[in-house]
């Protein structure tokens, strides 16, 4: 750039900013004032040969495109300066033109300073009505276009009238109508089809079918023929018109804006043949009824097409903020169910389908079935109780809790209901009716029964959802919407996340164990997985604020607009840290004795697979002891169960005494034990296990009872087992038992080895296994 003013004057001209922004203009032309200058030149001479080919020799054009040009080229420009510049510009070559088809140079310039002065006050309208820029989308646009050309028509008129006084021949009093009507439809017309044909589409379908545009096109063909050649009367003309609407109620905007360049163009063919309805006028009011026509044909058809275009918008955005909404109710973990004032079931979500499967919400109350709604003591709830009844009737229900049987669920759900009254909303089938939002709280209650959420209306999810973290992100993984429910479970801020990447909110050797488990190739894949399959839900863990995890049930959903485009992402994350607590304690008690706490049969015969799966790739032994109580009966019959149950709670802190760390000491019910030791095993060192325990029971315990204490004492028969890696569970449990019943008839208070004894051998006739 070079450091004089003309180099500024350049760089002035490159940034600033037109009177109104150009649609359809290519970009080159914005860049580069001066190519822009030659084009419109060019434009502007190739306009006026047009003109001057579809005219009379007296008379003005039907219509011109020099208008549209002038509008055009000046709207576009730069800045002032720029301004200044190309209104001169536009006065020279548009003077040289007209001049050269036959124009005396006088009249020419006054006419080409009429059409600049045209183009700018339609440019300052525009600017006015529409400062965002030119376009044609919708039928208010169509009257601002048509506001414009009108005021710069009347701006320029006293111009144009100087000059038809300067040309001979020309009378002035019919040119003033005249130039209004020709200077305003010209701009008019040929500016909407530079708009509609160059700018960006519309949007909008096209409902006819190819038979249909067949039948529209003949039409049409017929009644330019008949209108223009074959019939060339008023009534015929007029024909055009409902062809026209038929066209634009079922055609796409660009086709009829299309079709609307070939109407004006058999217009003006027609006026300058002498083929049309207005041969008995003369030529100045054949032009002038001609541009009535033409405007006419051209307002209708577009005013019709663009509310139909703008109707088809209004229903496109309609149906993406609806698959919003779907989206979002989809991935809601609750059940969710609108109903109207009647309480007929309008909507409910793919959580409330498996909540309820057949059962309709409002029926939770029949009372010839077993399905229902049942409060915490176990009657059913009065229909008229139920908190979907209360919600329509137009109070508020918060939290309500009870017991739902349905024929999908027929043990029943604890559930926790929220419901609202939908406002009065005449004519919507919603309104006055309600949404319910159920939680199921079975296994969190199970565990401690202490969780409340509550739940709002379905149309303020996204608000009241306090309870549930909503994240949504965008295709390219960055956070868009952060709820009050995720700042809460995470202690972070809307402020502090929106816009950063939503893969820092996870922990990321979870998210590759989640992703791995899914079988993707990794945590960037996760979402094209959500997208691929559909909402999906995984157990995950997020990361608060201060860096510590929590464990939460996350749904993620992919957000799709009309056309199918994927948009973003959005996934109602719960926390599951109470739940995960609870399945470990259910998890807990399934395989251990409520009574002692040690492991239970299922518990120990899995142990025992561990142990010959681990004896099989080492070549090692393990061995079995089975142990039942000696007078254990006496103990409590004599001091009652719970002095047995005391006892048996001794028994097991002994028996955890007498074994090894890496041992099993399991309750197999009633009075009897087993002992599972895994590892190099031989029979003395399961035989010294026993006699370890024996000896340990022999000294009396001191059990304390409600009210009382007493000292007890019992003794034990062991039976001893042992096996490789060739064993099977039962057969090792079977001998072991079999040894235990040889311990008995043996005189009790011994152990026994299955098939013999160690240092106190069985007689053959007792043996476990037989003689």
């Amino acid at each position: 750039m070079r450091p004089d003013g003309h180099g500024r004057e350049v760089v002035a001209l490159s940034t600033a900013r037109p009177l109104v922004a150009p649609v359809g203009e290519p970009a080159v032309l914005g860049r580069h004032p001066w190519l822009r200058r030659a084009v419109f030149a060019a434009l502007a001479v190739l306009a006026v040969l047009a003109g001057h080919v579809a005219k009379f020799p007296d008379t003005l054009p039907v219509l011109a495109p020099l208008p549209a040009v002038a509008v055009l080229w000046l709207a576009g420009s730069p800045g002032r300066r720029a301004r200044a510049l190309d209104a001169g510009a536009l006065v020279a070559v548009a003077t040289g033109a007209l001049h050269a088809t036959g124009l005396p140079v006088a009249g020419a310039c006054v006419l080409a300073v009429a059409h600049a002065v045209l183009g700018g006050a339609s440019a300052r309208a525009y600017r006015v009505l529409r400062p965002s820029g030119l376009e044609l989308r919708a039928a208010r646009d169509l009257l601002v276009l048509a506001a414009g050309a009108g005021t710069g028509a009347v701006a320029s008129t006293p111009l144009a009238l100087l000059a038809f006084a300067l040309l001979p021949g020309r009378l002035t009093p019919p040119d003033g109508p005249q130039w209004l009507l020709h200077a305003s439809v010209s701009a008019f017309l040929v500016v909407a089809v530079v708009l509609q044909l160059g700018g960006r589409p519309t949007g909008e379908r096209r409902d006819a079918s190819t038979l249909e545009r067949c039948g529209i096109a003949l039409a049409l063909a017929l009644v330019y023929a008949l209108s223009f050649w074959v019939l060339p009367e008023a009534a015929a003309v007029l024909s055009l018109l409902p062809v026209l609407v038929w066209m634009a109620l079922r055609e796409s905007l660009r086709a009829v804006t299309a079709h609307l360049v070939v109407a004006a163009s058999a217009v003006v063919v027609a006026v300058r043949v002498g083929h049309h309805p207005w041969t008995a006028f003369p030529h100045d009011v054949q032009v002038l009824t001609a541009a009535a026509y033409v405007g006419t044909v051209a307002l209708t058809a577009l005013v019709i097409a663009l509310f139909r275009a703008e109707n088809q918008r209004n229903a496109r955005r309609a149906r993406e903020q609806a698959d919003l909404l779907t989206a979002v109710f989809a991935s809601i973990s609750d059940a969710v169910a609108v109903l109207d004032a009647r309480g007929n079931l309008l909507l409910r979500n793919p959580a409330a389908e498996a909540l309820f499967g057949d059962l309709d919400v409002p029926g939770m109350a029949e009372p010839d079935s077993e399905n229902g709604f049942f409060g915490g003591d176990g009657t059913r709830v009065a229909r008229e109780d139920l908190p979907v009844a209360r919600a329509l009737r137009g109070h508020d229900v918060d939290g309500a809790e009870g017991r739902l049987v349905t024929p999908a669920h027929p043990a029943g759900r604890l559930v926790s209901v929220s419901a609202r009254p939908l406002p009065v909303a005449p004519g919507a089938p919603w309104s006055g009716g309600a949404v319910a939002a159920l939680h199921d709280v079975t296994e969190v209650r199970a565990a401690a029964d202490e969780v409340a959420r509550a739940h709002d209306l379905f149309a303020a999810v996204l608000d009241a959802a306090t309870e549930h973290a909503i994240v949504a992100v965008d295709t390219t993984g960055r956070i868009t919407l952060f709820n009050e429910g995720a700042e809460r479970m995470l202690g972070r801020t809307a402020e502090e996340v929106l816009g950063s990447e939503v893969l820092d909110l996870h922990d990321p050797a979870d998210l590759e164990e989640v992703a791995r488990q899914l079988g993707v190739a990794g945590a960037a894949e996760l979402f094209r997985h959500a997208e691929a399959a559909g909402p999906v839900t995984v157990r995950c863990r997020y990361l608060r604020g201060d860096g510590s995890p929590v464990a939460v049930s996350l749904t993620c959903a992919a957000m799709r607009d009309g056309d199918g485009r994927l948009t973003g992402y959005t996934s109602m994350a719960t926390d599951i840290t109470a739940q995960l607590a609870a399945e470990r304690r259910l998890a807990h008690q399934a395989l251990h004795d409520a009574l002692t706490g040690l492991a239970n049969r299922t518990l120990l015969q899995d142990r025992v697979e561990l142990a010959i799966a681990s004896a099989a790739r080492g070549g090692g032994r393990l061995g079995v002891l089975y142990l039942d109580l000696d007078g254990f009966k006496a103990v409590n019959d004599a001091a009652g169960h719970e002095a047995g149950d005391a006892l048996l709670r001794e028994v097991a802190r002994l028996l955890r005494g007498c074994v090894r760390p890496g041992d099993t000491v399991a309750r197999l019910g009633g009075d009897e034990f087993a002992v599972l030791c895994p590892g190099p095993v031989g029979e003395a060192d399961l035989v010294a296990v026993g006699e370890r325990v024996l000896d340990r029971l022999r000294a009396p315990v001191r059990l304390r009872t409600t009210g009382a204490s007493l000292d007890a004492a019992v003794g034990a028969s062991i039976g001893v087992s042992t096996g490789d890696g060739t064993s099977t569970v039962r057969v090792l449990l079977h001998e072991a038992d079999e040894a235990m019943y040889a311990a008995k008839r043996s005189g009790k208070g011994r152990v026994r080895v299955h098939g013999g004894a160690v240092g106190d051998p069985v007689p053959a006739g007792e043996r476990a296994d037989g003689p």
